[in-house]
């Protein structure tokens, strides 16, 4: 039921309640609830959590993974935590100090991470920004983006007003920075805009976005660049496709169109409010 180790643990660990070595130095650990190490390498999976001082290994848990110093690779199903993250923190909710590697989950919080994708990423040297975009279709889009100096998240909510059918979107995506100079910048996209109208009828927009933009000033940035898409909707739905189609196709009861349109917006940095308030936070 429950294995203590007051030296160093090799090889396998099976517990049906929990694992507490004080070095766990190589093999796999297995707890139906919790394995708990000073310093761990190997493979920890626990039903519940994973905690360590320090993690050179694998730690997979249900519920949260705790490393109190450093750790290189995380995976679970609601938190991770770790003060330096070396390769992989997956989870709904992913904190760190620093991280060298990547960050994957819902939502990311770090003071350095550079490789953060998630919806919304809270990363101190990070970027931080909201703005206006519109399309081919003439959406109006208010985005938030936010990620490290490498990788960006995206959440936004459109509006096209006066349409006849679909007037609403909800957009989410990644972004790469690719160039980024003192006025210039060059961002790649990919994102997926949900259009529904709150009844019966929807449709499913993928695209790809290379948006060279210019910096105004210290906050406003603008950017413009084409787009290809590909759009899915249901035969009966009768949606309408602005751009300039390349292809379409019909498939049962689905109309499946790539065509290629445009993205513009303009930008407004918030990164450095968004510091100001963590660090009132904290003082």
């Amino acid at each position: 039921m429950y294995n203590r180790v007051l030296n160093k643990a090799t090889g396998l660990q099976f517990a049906g309640l929990a694992n507490k070595t004080t070095r766990f130095i190589g093999g796999l650990q297995f707890a139906t609830l919790a394995n708990m190490d000073q310093q761990a390498a190997g493979i920890q999976l626990a039903g519940l959590m994973n905690s360590a001082v320090g993690s050179k290994g694998i730690a997979i848990a249900g519920l949260t993974n705790i490393a109190r110093d450093s750790s290189r690779i995380q995976i679970a199903g609601l938190i991770n935590k770790s003060r330096y993250s070396s390769f992989l923190q997956f989870s709904s909710l992913n904190i760190a100090e620093k991280v060298r590697g990547i960050q994957l989950g819902l939502i990311n919080m770090a003071d350095s991470s550079d490789y953060a994708v998630g919806v919304i990423n809270i990363i101190k040297n990070g970027e931080k920004s909201i703005s206006l975009s519109t399309d081919q279709s003439f959406f109006t889009h208010a985005d938030f983006r936010s990620g490290g100096k490498v990788l960006y998240g995206l959440i936004g909510f459109g509006y096209q007003p006066g349409a006849e059918k679909i007037q609403y979107a909800l957009n989410v995506g990644i972004g790469v920075h690719v160039m980024n100079y003192e006025k210039f910048f060059l961002d790649t996209e990919c994102e997926v805009l949900f259009f529904v109208d709150f009844s019966d009828k929807s449709f499913r927009t993928s695209s790809a976005m290379i948006l060279p933009g210019y910096k105004l000033n210290k906050h406003w940035e603008i950017f413009a660049g084409p787009a290809i898409n590909f759009a899915s909707a249901d035969k009966d739905d009768a949606v309408k496709t602005n751009g300039w189609i390349w292809s379409r196709s019909f498939n049962n009861e689905h109309v499946s169109t790539f065509f290629f349109g445009f993205k513009s917006a303009l930008f407004y940095d918030i990164s450095a409010a968004c510091f100001l308030y963590m660090q009132i936070r904290c003082s």
